[in-house]
């Protein structure tokens, strides 16, 4: 560097000699290896290299930059100014800039330091019901930094690492008769913040925790998030709450709030479980047959009033688009596949294939011959297997619309073909005029039925789009509707599966056929769970 330093400094003193010569006075030069430098936040020290060919002095822009009486100004030749900082307080960098000076010339450095360190959490003790319950916590931070509980009933919910972020941390309900405190510990940049969590003692009623039927998982926090529907009577979930009480003989219901009654209920009573010495309490949360989502609140309560539980919420999904509900086991789609209105045709599909063709004959049928859906296992102590519906990789509602992440289409909602047993119910409706209303009409030029489920007025329109067979031509649309199931006939006819059939007119027969020759092309309309 010396060496460097040494040759710039015989140029400039050329330099200076032949303007010499030719001027008779010396071109002040200045020549400096690093015109901006950086420093950490609580670097002391700094160091400019230059080389000037004639005498100098320097300045500073900042009060931190600080300029020594030995330093602020120099000799011709090969120099080193040394800047000492202050450390930097603020959580923002800054820049002060010191500028060297010889008869006229000026040149200027730029310093940079770089913010102090920033670690802010808000609070010192946040103290939480016995139930549990979500702690949200501000952080001001300019660093990454990590969050660590020093107790196992304290879970870390979200983290992030001066801008502003939030600690979420889910408290666990106390069961242990005992008030109880934990410490949470937030580290980055070198530094540490703390803070504490109490949580009181059990008393009254304390839901420890409940049980999510639908998927076997166990829920910490006064909050429920339910799906739109699931398996239980047409109900999104079946919970339990294991409750701890401090009082003699309870009895425990649900009381939903005014903002879940109809929807949040109760439906067995409450009893004594051995294995976790608590208190079970079983409910159910209804089918949100809405197009949007819902909130509610209950309390598990004794009977007479007297003692309550926290309030717990429950977050339930919307019904997906599309989805009408008929008061059925299954939601029905408001279009066949392939339509975009309900009065429109659609797409014509093979039992089985994913794609509507221009034509449909058994040559050209996806599963003509040996394949999974006409293959009958025999085993050798008797008995055989077959299978006898499809699978959803060869469901063209699922594959199209999807279902909830069994297919690379994403999707809440799980659509697929209705089963056999789906048609049936649908069918059984036409008994029931109380709840059921059917009328053969006309939408858009095509004739279909017009199902109206009366208990909400929600309806479906089915038209009769007719099929094609051996051929391209659509046979029967306007006066026949033929709707595939996702059921095959396995093992009594290896090459029919089940399906809607229905004739025009409000006296036209309308019933479920076992005996459509899977090649034909005929209407799919999906359902979901």
């Amino acid at each position: 560097m010396k060496r460097i330093f040494a040759l710039a400094f015989v140029a400039i003193a050329a330099l200076g000699i032949l303007a010499g010569c030719k001027a008779k006075e010396l071109t002040p030069a200045i020549d400096i290896s690093t015109p901006s430098a950086s420093a950490a936040a609580n670097d002391k020290t700094i160091t400019i290299r230059f080389v000037s060919n004639i005498d100098w002095t320097a300045t500073s822009s900042a009060p931190w930059c600080k300029l020594s009486s030995t330093s602020s100004a120099g000799k011709a030749g090969e120099n080193e100014l040394k800047i000492t900082l202050d450390p930097n307080p603020d959580y923002e960098p800054r820049t002060a800039t010191v500028t060297i000076k010889a008869e006229g010339l000026e040149k200027n450095v730029t310093i940079t330091q770089e913010a102090a360190a920033g670690l802010i959490v808000d609070g010192a003790t946040y103290e939480v019901a016995v139930e549990g319950d979500r702690l949200t916590i501000p952080v001001q931070a300019n660093v990454d930094y990590t969050v660590t509980p020093d107790a196992d009933w304290i879970t870390v919910v979200k983290a992030k690492a001066l801008q502003d972020y939030t600690i979420v941390l889910d408290v666990a309900g106390n069961t242990t008769g005992e008030e109880r405190s934990a410490t949470v510990t937030v580290a980055g940049g070198g530094l540490t913040k703390t803070f504490s969590v109490k949580q009181a003692a059990c008393e009254h009623i304390v839901v420890n925790y409940i049980w999510n039927s639908q998927d076997d998982t166990q829920i910490t926090t006064p909050y429920i998030r339910t799906h739109y529907r699931g398996g239980f009577d047409n109900n999104a979930s079946s919970y339990t709450a294991y409750v701890s009480v401090d009082f003699a003989n309870p009895d425990l219901v649900v009381v939903p709030e005014e903002d879940s009654e109809g929807w949040i209920y109760q439906v067995y009573e409450m009893y004594y479980d051995e294995w976790s010495k608590s208190y079970s309490v079983s409910l159910h949360v209804a089918s949100n047959s809405g197009h949007e989502p819902r909130t509610g609140h209950f309390r598990i309560e004794s009977r007479d009033g007297q003692y309550k539980s926290t309030e717990i919420t429950v977050e339930q999904k919307a019904l997906p688009e599309h989805a009408v509900d008929m008061g059925t086991y299954v939601f029905w789609h408001e279009f066949n596949l392939g339509a975009s209105a309900p009065e429109e045709y659609g797409d014509y599909y093979a039992w089985g294939e994913l794609e509507p063709k221009t034509t449909y004959t058994w040559s050209n049928y996806r599963w003509a011959g040996e394949n999974k859906y006409n293959t009958i296992e025999y085993y050798s102590g008797g008995g055989y297997s077959y299978k006898s519906s499809l699978d959803y990789d060869d469901d063209a509602a699922s594959q199209k619309l999807g279902y909830r992440g069994w297919t690379d289409v994403e999707s809440d909602a799980a659509w697929h073909l209705p089963s056999q047993w789906d048609f049936k119910e649908l069918l059984e409706t036409r008994a029931h005029p109380d709840t059921h209303k059917w009328e053969w009409k006309t939408k858009g030029g095509h004739g279909g039925w017009e199902i109206t489920y009366l208990v909400t007025g929600n309806s479906i329109f089915l038209p009769a789009a007719g099929y094609i067979y051996d051929g391209s031509d659509v046979l029967g649309a306007g006066t026949l509707g033929l709707y595939w199931s996702s059921d095959n006939m396995m093992p009594n006819n290896r090459n029919t599966a089940y399906y809607l059939r229905f004739e025009s007119g409000q006296d036209g027969e309308v019933a479920l056929y076992d005996d459509g020759q899977r090649a034909a092309g005929k209407s799919l309309r999906p359902v979901t769970y």
